[in-house]
């Protein structure tokens, strides 16, 4: 008994196209899956949502999406803004 080669469909997702899909939302950060599933239709909705945060690694966070890993710089810039409303509203 042998196993046979799976005869299934073929991924459609490469480097070209997570490149694609990187490009996309930095042209526009404030989109929704499915808007960003209008330009990729050749791509299910829960492909690309897992694609966008897995393999190009952006969240969403307060409708922007953002890397998830934040550099020293963009960290300072977030702390000053916390602490500008915290002692403006305390």
């Amino acid at each position: 008994m042998h196993d046979d080669l799976w005869s299934g469909r073929l991924s459609v997702v490469n480097e070209d196209l997570m490149r694609a899909i990187e490009e996309k939302i930095r042209e526009n950060v404030i989109f929704t899956i499915t808007s960003l599933c209008r330009h990729f239709p050749q791509i299910s909705l829960s492909v690309l949502a897992k694609i966008v945060s897995d393999k190009v690694k952006f969240r969403k966070l307060c409708a922007n999406c953002l890397p998830k890993l934040l550099t020293e710089e963009h960290k300072l810039e977030e702390q000053a803004t916390t602490f500008h409303f915290l002692t403006q509203y305390t």
